[in-house]
């Protein structure tokens, strides 16, 4: 009997360690996911200042019909559908996939917190208009590499 009181305090003692280590590894994910999640919004966000500050071209404004400087709500859906029909270059693809998510998880956001303020809104209305120029400068490239490929090729 006395061997049996033995083993289970180490039973607890084992359990006990294995609870805290435990709680270690889902404390070390946990603040692992967030730091990927912020690295992901600050990259996103600095290939959106990037491209903000990116004259788009004679020819980009007219394929999308821009008045001003900003693109409208209305014209954010027309530019993510003129960069699918242009041919890919690598480098942007990877980079418009990205912003794509980026999008997607600010429209989400907007849904679910939009209600919140007026402010908050318009700060999710401006990040995707954002977007949408970042997708129209690559827009602007992708249609330059196009026109380059057809100068060489006429050649």
């Amino acid at each position: 009997m006395k061997a049996g009181a033995e083993v289970r305090p180490m039973g607890n003692q084992l359990a006990a360690g294995l609870s805290q280590t435990n709680l270690v590894a889902a404390f070390v994910f946990v603040f692992s996911v967030g730091m990927a999640v912020q690295f992901f919004i600050h990259y996103c966000r600095s290939l959106l200042v990037v491209a903000g500050r990116l004259p788009l071209s004679p020819r980009v404004r007219e394929a999308l019909q821009m008045n001003g400087e900003q693109l409208t709500p209305a014209e954010c859906k027309r530019v993510w559908e003129l960069a699918e029909l242009c041919p890919e270059m690598e480098r942007s693809s990877r980079q418009l996939s990205l912003i794509r998510v980026y999008a997607f998880l600010l429209s989400l956001s907007k849904a679910l917190v939009s209600w919140t303020s007026a402010g908050v809104g318009n700060w999710f209305e401006g990040e995707q208009q954002l977007c949408a120029r970042f997708v129209a400068v690559v827009l602007d490239r992708r249609m330059a590499h196009t026109q380059s490929l057809l100068k060489q090729s006429s050649y």
